[in-house]
């Protein structure tokens, strides 16, 4: 078994894959000047990989020989060169980083030999990425609205308790 880290920001977790696990991204090359494209595959995470980490959602590194090196500019060009649907749906470094730990945490499930079609990502990884950042969203209303309810009802309970005219223990 190799041990792959996987880093969002500062957030570390490691997981155990097969030796021979790798992700690759399918496409049909959009260049091609063939009649029938056929389908390549572009390896993401290959045999000496032992860590990928996304920073700041706009920067992708990849660990290999216990060292870092950041392929963002690489993967990006390929993303935007080779997505049929790019201008459309585009896809980011966020989503494909998303679809590569979604597929090494599955690594017992499926074959040590994983790969997505590029059309995929955006159906997967785009729809989860609004649900996520409106449940965010949805948290952080729910704490602002929390907090105003509470600050009312501490001002009702203090005026209707403390009032100086307050017959609260007269009996009617």
């Amino acid at each position: 078994m190799r041990k792959v880290e996987i880093r969002v920001n500062e957030n570390v977790e490691i997981i155990s894959v097969d030796e021979f696990t790798t992700f690759s991204v399918k496409y049909h090359d959009q260049y091609s000047s063939r009649n029938t494209v056929l389908e390549s595959e572009e390896t993401i995470v290959d045999w000496a990989t032992t860590g990928i980490w996304l920073m700041n959602d706009n920067k992708f590194l990849i660990k290999k020989n216990g060292s870092w090196t950041d392929v963002s500019g690489r993967i990006s060009t390929f993303l935007d060169w080779q997505n049929p649907n790019g201008i459309e749906f585009p896809i980011s470094l966020k989503m494909l980083f998303n679809a590569v730990v979604d597929s090494l945490k599955g690594n017992g499930r499926h074959s040590i030999k994983h790969s997505i079609r590029i059309s995929e990502i955006y159906q997967h990884y785009s729809e989860n990425a609004v649900q996520e950042e409106q449940e965010s969203m949805q948290e952080e209303l729910d704490k602002v609205i929390f907090e105003k309810l509470k600050e009312r009802f501490l001002d009702y309970y203090k005026k209707k308790n403390y009032a100086p005219n307050n017959k609260s223990d007269e009996v009617k």
